[in-house]
């Protein structure tokens, strides 16, 4: 009972993460809460050897945590306002969590999470694309309760988060294919359907970061998947061609962009904006303008304050535009580096630290990187690099190798 109560938990908060109608409305945090607090006592409870196993992990997560409340109460703000504040990195740590769990000890449930949460991004992303097109501002309006009546009538379609989750996991899903691992008929059917459908829904939504990101990673991997002298040769010719022709190149395919999104004014204004930017340098336009002038802010405040960040000494700060730029402007570099360790690079040990990396795992750091610098983080991430990502990695070893490779001791040992 308490196995069956303890799956049931996990598969609501793993679906609240990231369900684009789950992201607004008291009822639905109110479960969640409750199923976080029930999950984490069985988990414990069932599971004598989970502290011990993951100590690493919680200490530095509580850390973490710890640290971004308390600069935030120095900043003047209340426990509960400041823990409120602190919640999104509170929900990836709890995905981490229970990630960790079911890729140790219960690895027979997180194959059938990952079919559930295949089979809810290709819903998502139908509905998300059928939004945009009937409203090409439907993938960003906000979806916080001050703006709760404007989220009515889009509570299927994904925001932000959403699309960036789907951004993250996409190379993830492509290298499953490359490397033609298999999961049983319909699995392997739904796995190809998302990927059509993230694809689609990527170069819908008007996000240009995304569709860079999305146009980087397939590229990598393509590049990567390269084996003959010939290909990398004609590779390198292409590269060379484009460097020598690079504004020719850039300002006709912006300008060929640009004619057939006239209609759409979320792509047309950003085009326009991003085109200045490449081509001249010019940084004008909301897009480019408004994005530039928030670096700006939170490189001020590391500039200022790099140390402990103007938290510490009670001043507000940050342009709220850029992951890294925002926590060392915030909370200063040792909270930053903490926090930028439990995201970029503890995802990787989860699936064997002693194991070469491989291109997905650099896949999934440059564009951890690219994106933290250019767009802050966001709770839905924690399930692309948290759970996607070592269970696609462990699902690689399993046919290379034929057997699982254990966890480092950091993340415990398989049991």
């Amino acid at each position: 009972m308490d196995r069956v109560l303890n799956r049931v938990c996990a598969t609501y908060l793993i679906c609240w993460t990231f369900f684009p109608f789950m992201q607004v409305g008291a009822l639905y945090r109110i479960l969640a809460i409750l199923c976080a607090g029930l999950w984490v006592f069985l988990a414990f409870s069932n599971r004598s050897d989970f502290l011990g196993d993951n100590l690493f992990f919680i200490l530095a997560a509580s850390l973490a945590v710890g640290l971004m409340v308390l600069w935030r109460i120095l900043l003047g703000l209340g426990i509960v306002t400041a823990i409120l504040q602190t919640f999104q990195f509170i929900i990836i740590i709890l995905i981490g969590l229970i990630s960790i769990y079911y890729y140790k000890y219960d690895k027979s449930y997180a194959k059938t999470l990952f079919t559930i949460i295949l089979a809810s991004m290709l819903l998502f992303c139908i509905t998300t694309t059928k939004g945009v097109l009937e409203n090409p501002y439907a993938a960003r309006i906000a979806n916080s309760e001050w703006l709760e009546e404007r989220f009515e009538g889009n509570e299927m379609i994904g925001l932000y988060g959403y699309v960036y989750m789907c951004v993250f996991i996409l190379p993830m899903l492509l290298y499953l294919l490359k490397k033609k691992i298999t999961f049983g008929k319909y699995t392997d059917i739904l796995l190809r359907l998302t990927v059509i459908a993230i694809i689609v829904m990527v170069f819908c939504a008007g996000y240009m970061i995304a569709i860079f990101c999305t146009l980087g990673s397939c590229l990598i991997l393509w590049a990567f998947s390269i084996k003959d002298p010939v290909g990398k040769f004609a590779l390198f010719i292409l590269f060379l061609f484009f460097l020598l022709g690079y504004k020719t190149i850039v300002d006709g395919l912006f300008t060929f962009l640009m004619e057939r999104v006239e209609d759409n004014p979320v792509y047309y204004t950003k085009l326009r904006d991003f085109r200045m930017l490449f081509l001249s340098g010019e940084i004008s336009g909301e897009t480019v303008d408004g994005r530039f002038s928030n670096y700006a802010k939170s490189w001020n405040n590391i500039v200022k304050y790099p140390l402990f960040g103007c938290y510490f000494f009670g001043k507000p700060g940050g342009g709220g535009h850029s992951a890294i730029l925002d926590l060392t402007g915030r909370f200063g570099i040792g909270t930053a580096v903490l926090y930028l360790y439990l995201m970029l690079v503890l995802p990787h040990t989860m699936a064997g630290k002693a194991r070469k990396w491989n291109m997905l795992d650099y896949i999934l750091l440059v564009i951890s990187l690219i994106f933290g610098i250019l767009d802050p983080f966001f709770q839905e991430l924690s399930i692309a690099i948290y759970f996607m990502f070592p269970f696609v990695l462990s699902a690689i070893q399993e046919k290379e190798f034929g057997a699982q490779v254990k966890p480092t001791k950091e993340m415990g040992n398989q049991k």
